[in-house]
């Protein structure tokens, strides 16, 4: 059981660390024209965001799955 519950954890870790690399790149691409004379670059934004969605929905799923359980545990 216990290796069960590892390979959730390090599932969702991974998910999360994941998002958290497409959204750090999407920040620096939407603040790089701010910060610098470089044009913003609307199509990598959007390609960045679509290849995001590889993580960002399996871990929205995650989540709510796991809360669903957590919820169902309490009552």
């Amino acid at each position: 059981m216990i290796r069960k519950e590892l390979g959730y954890v390090t599932g969702l870790g991974m998910l999360f660390q994941g998002s958290m690399l497409f959204i750090a790149l999407i920040i620096f691409l939407l603040l790089q024209p701010f910060l610098t004379t470089a044009p913003l670059a609307i199509a990598d934004i959007v390609v960045i965001f679509t290849m995001g969605l590889i993580c960002f929905i399996p871990f929205a799923l995650f989540v709510r799955g796991a809360m669903a359980e957590r919820r169902s545990s309490v009552e």
